[in-house]
């Protein structure tokens, strides 16, 4: 089992960025399950003070490409 951690934008040069880290047996799996799990991500649609009507946030789809670290882990199953 590896451990592998996506970097796919930057806040900080950019308005929007995002990172995680996918425990699974190949970079494959890796992308499948976070792409998996950005599908089920919950839309929020309440907002404070009712000013915003609606925030939109696309990804594309994630690559092998956006892994900039790979570790092995115990698996834990």
């Amino acid at each position: 089992m590896k451990s592998y951690h996506f970097d796919c934008g930057n806040s900080t040069s950019g308005p929007v960025g995002l990172c995680a880290r996918v425990r699974a047996e190949s970079a494959e799996e890796a992308v499948a399950t976070l792409n998996e799990a950005l599908r089920q991500v919950p839309v929020l649609d309440v907002f404070p003070h009712g000013r915003v009507d609606y925030i939109n946030v696309y990804l594309g789809k994630v690559t092998s490409d956006d892994i900039d670290d790979e570790e092995d882990v115990e698996d834990e199953t």
